[in-house]
């Protein structure tokens, strides 16, 4: 009886707990907006202000007419997220009133686009002929890659052609930049391999990065009033031609005009102070006249122009000089650039120069032999990189320090002697230098860096002298025809040196000679140097 009792008063307040406080059920999570959701047509995120959607793409792969929905879940879908529709089946795209943003490249991929309509009540966008518009129509936001038309003049009142609204469109040649325009955004033109004409009516525009990169355009005369071009901005235009800058222009920017293969000719503006990276590499440059006023031309600037064979500096320049058409710089202490196209199979670095600039001789096709002369410390990062015909390097003593990728890529070397003054050999410095069979260093080198003779896949000998210090990880790492190590020292000094598995298969299980400069009696591995100046064993 009392246990029943119990029962009743400990039910009694349990039900007054509960009619006391708030009592709190498992729920459904909440979409957190990283969880796609998706109505069996488009996919969703739900935005962070929770009361609003973006549609981040179409579930269906053979759409054609592609209309967004203004609400979703009872919520507003207020924008479109960048790459959202990527489908060739898509012929036409309506935007309701909701949509306030639309990603870039929202629609770049949509090869069979011909139509965007956007609804009126929309506050924030509107279309015009099946091309998407900000609302004031400031902005050309779309047009459509399949719209018919080979022509198009930007209308009145455009001042801004958005970032990647023109990008691979099919059937467009031509077209007439307006007066009104002030801005062309990154990407605006790309990829549109039809369009072999530009017009500007006005040189009051700023042009952005990549602009016309990889189209049709056969020449192109920028207004005055640009000061510079942008990077990459006419970047693998592969049959411009003729090109005329303006007078006004400054400066030429990284990439600039690289890999437009057809261009064999430019006339630089006097007002140029600056030429930045590969601003003409893989160009058809034959000969180029630099003015005045250029006070820098940065590393690659024409690297790869395989028909290059002459730079001309303006004597008056006070930064560089010409000599045979090699550019120096004004004090000729640093080789600055050799032309990838001169003829000359050999050539011998002259008396004065203590630099050999970074990527100077890179891509020099017909360089055979070159020879480091005396008073030469430095041998810049990628100086004779991708020299594809190099067969033989000559180091004077003077040479201290061997900088990353120096030779990188020179795949006829076969062997090479490093001077007795280099000191350190960098990063990758002969990486893939696959024909390689034998290497000597010289006796004061300390530091052999990470990943120095990678892939030096025919290796078969190498002389490491006593003064290392460091090895780097892989410095001689793929160097599987590697039999002999041949080091300047003794047993007791080779077991002091910084070699570990890390170093790469070519030190490792590998066969190591002592030094000796006279035949040992003592039974072991030994050897010397013998009248041509060649490591061999005794």
């Amino acid at each position: 009886m009392k246990k029943i009792l119990f029962l009743i008063v400990a039910i009694t307040l349990l039900a007054f707990c509960l009619i006391g406080c708030d009592i709190i059920l498992p729920s459904k999570p909440e979409d957190d907006g990283t969880v796609p959701t998706s109505d069996g047509v488009f996919d969703y995120r739900l935005n962070d202000d929770k009361q609003s959607y973006t549609v981040i793409g179409l579930k269906e792969d053979k759409a054609e007419d592609v209309e967004i929905p203004a609400t979703f879940n009872k919520l507003p879908v207020t924008a479109i997220t960048m790459g959202a529709f990527h489908l060739d089946s898509i012929t036409g795209i309506k935007i309701p009133y909701s949509v306030e943003s639309i990603g870039s490249s929202a629609f770049s991929m949509c090869k069979n686009l011909s139509d965007i309509t956007v609804d009126e009540k929309n506050s924030v966008y509107k279309s015009v002929d099946g091309i998407l518009y900000s609302k004031d129509g400031k902005t050309l936001v779309r047009y459509p890659m399949n719209k018919s038309g080979v022509e198009f003049v930007i209308p009145e009142g455009v001042t801004e052609i958005g970032n990647e609204s023109f990008f691979s469109s099919d059937h467009l040649q031509s077209v007439v930049i307006s007066k009104g325009v002030k801005k062309i955004s990154s990407s605006a033109f790309s990829g549109s391999e039809h369009l072999s004409s530009v017009t500007f009516l006005s040189g009051e525009v700023e042009i952005d990065i990549l602009a016309f990169s990889n189209t049709g355009l056969t020449s192109i005369e920028l207004p005055e009033g640009i000061t510079q071009i942008n990077s990459y901005m006419f970047s693998r235009c592969e049959k411009l031609t003729d090109v005329k800058l303006p007078e006004s222009l400054t400066t030429i920017s990284t990439a600039a005009f690289s890999g437009c293969k057809s261009l064999t000719d430019i006339v630089i503006p006097r007002a140029v102070q600056k030429i930045e990276n590969d601003a003409f590499s893989n160009t058809a440059l034959t000969e180029i006249f630099i003015p005045e006023n250029v006070t820098e031309v940065s590393f690659g600037a024409f690297c790869i122009c395989e028909t290059l064979c002459n730079i001309n500096i303006d004597e008056k320049n006070s930064v560089y000089k010409s000599a045979d058409g090699i550019v120096y710089s004004k004090d000729g202490k640093t080789l600055v650039f050799y032309p990838n196209g001169k003829p000359e199979e050999e050539f011998v670095i002259p008396e004065g120069v203590t630099k050999v600039g970074n990527t100077s001789f890179c891509y020099a096709k017909n360089l055979k032999s070159i020879v480091i002369s005396e008073g030469v410390t430095e041998i810049g990062s990628g100086a004779f990189s991708n020299c594809s015909s190099l067969i033989n390097v000559s180091f004077s003593d003077s040479v201290k320090i061997i900088r990353s990728r120096a030779f990188n890529s020179c795949v006829f070397l076969e062997k090479l002697v490093i001077g007795n003054g280099v000191t350190d050999i960098e990063t990758e410095a002969f990486k893939s230098c696959w024909r390689l069979k034998q290497i000597i260093i010289g006796d004061k080198v300390e530091r052999i860096s990470t990943r120095a003779f990678l892939q030096a896949s025919d290796l078969v000998s190498v002389v490491i002298p006593k003064s290392a210090t460091s090895i780097g990880t892989n410095a001689f790492g793929a160097c599987p025809s590697m039999e002999k190590i041949f080091f300047a020292g003794n047993a007791e000094e080779w077991e002091k040196m910084p070699v570990s598995p890390d170093c790469g298969d070519g030190l490792v299980g590998v066969a190591v000679y002592f030094f000796s400069e006279n035949q040992p009696e003592a039974e072991g591995n030994f050897w010397h140097y013998n009248d041509l100046g060649e490591p061999i064993a005794w």
